[in-house]
């Protein structure tokens, strides 16, 4: 039988009590020295999703406004798919589904069913970084606690907002939200403060194109031409090294930013002028205070250390037979003098088979070694195998 205008007891449409919580720590009010993987300047947490529990890796992305799931896991776990939303990430717009999540656990952590949304970002990071994700947890995961991220230690503490208490050795920076973002001002060489968002998934810090051109940022100083890939697919970039950045009250010398052009995905926001991330923040341990909207930062071990320290200009990537081909080779850079080309595959280094080395990541260290050191590299190109010379040396 149907009812029409059926009345409906209002107490349903009443929100929850203020302590109903979807979450839980297994022990205490807090989940401390919670192991992460960091991995290509990423952070990745194990979680246990549904029942019987499936093991995947998400990254932690405080740029992801809500939860993802892979859609792909998503899939094979029979999760129902709601409707289709719209969203921004790194290289444009992507759309995502909404989708009903079970219940999932982190280290010390347990949590109830939660709304998700699911696009196919499993293999994202696949190709170039060579880790399989199974999400990404974003705002609304992070939003819930005072996380401190020991980059040094590769561990995650989580507290309830309420009861946290800082260490005393940190620097406290006010920074409000923006698209539920953290902003804090950061300024280059010296030149007027502008407006930056933390973003953890971001391996890499950008400057908007427009702040860099109407500050004169990037005038007399060499850039080359990179690609940045996301969510949203492909964004032209250029990287560029420049003298100082301080942020926080603390000054790091010789940052290398990529100049965003700025015409989609997260880099056409005109609210902000840039973007920090992990190669800024691993510099220290970062505390993320959502209720107070700010950020604590304590230097770590790594502070000092020099920004991008490759010297060949090979960008590389995994082929789907498992091989490492080169993506791109930068211009005027070691590679492009030793005669490298795009969709050159590597079959050695030194007289060792590419096959044998543990990944990409092991083979880009390599390629960060003293200036004047020499490598023997085979390539395969149109079926045919050649011998090629690269001398390192530090070209931006």
């Amino acid at each position: 039988t149907i009812t029409p205008n059926a009345p409906i007891d209002p107490v349903l449409f009443l929100p929850p009590a203020a302590d109903v919580k979807d979450y839980h720590f297994s022990k205490g009010g807090s989940a401390e020295g919670v192991p992460f993987v960091y991995k290509y300047r990423h952070l990745f947490i194990p979680a246990k999703i549904g029942t019987p529990p499936v093991e995947e890796l998400f990254l932690v992305d405080s740029g992801a406004s809500m939860t993802v799931i892979d859609s792909s896991l998503a899939v094979a776990m029979k999760l129902p798919f709601g409707g289709k939303v719209p969203g921004a990430g790194a290289g444009g717009m992507a759309n995502f589904y909404m989708v009903r999540l079970p219940g999932f656990t982190i280290d010390g952590i347990e949590f109830s069913e939660q709304t998700a949304i699911a696009n196919p970002i499993g293999g994202l990071l696949k190709l170039f970084e060579e880790t399989e994700i199974g999400g990404v947890l974003g705002y609304d995961f992070l939003s819930r606690f005072t996380t401190r991220i020991d980059y040094e230690g590769t561990r995650f503490s989580f507290f309830e907002p309420d009861s946290f208490k800082a260490t005393g050795g940190e620097r406290t920076v006010e920074a409000p939200l923006v698209h539920n973002i953290f902003s804090l001002p950061a300024t280059i060489d010296g030149k007027p403060a502008g407006t930056f968002l933390l973003d953890t998934g971001a391996n890499s810090s950008l400057v908007q194109g427009s702040f860099a051109a109407q500050n004169g940022l990037a005038e007399g100083r060499r850039t080359l031409g990179i690609a940045l890939r996301g969510a949203g697919g492909r964004e032209e970039a250029e990287l560029c090294r420049f003298d100082s950045l301080a942020v926080g009250g603390f000054v790091l010398r010789g940052p290398v930013l990529a100049i965003g052009s700025g015409t989609k995905g997260l880099a056409a926001l005109a609210s902000f002028d840039g973007v920090i991330g992990n190669d800024i923040l691993e510099r220290f341990t970062v505390t993320l205070d959502y209720k107070n909207q700010r950020v604590l930062l304590e230097p770590n071990g790594r502070f000092a250390e020099p920004f991008y320290r490759d010297r060949a200009g090979l960008q590389l990537m995994r082929t789907e037979k498992g091989g490492i081909a080169v993506v791109a080779v930068l211009p005027g850079s070691p590679a492009d003098a030793a005669g490298f080309k795009g969709d050159d595959v590597v079959v050695s280094i030194g007289g060792k088979k590419a096959s044998k080395y543990s990944g990409i990541e092991e083979i880009m260290r390599l390629f960060e070694a003293s200036e004047g050191t020499k490598y023997k590299i085979d390539v395969s190109r149109d079926g045919r195998k050649r011998h090629l010379e690269l001398t390192l040396r530090r070209y931006l």
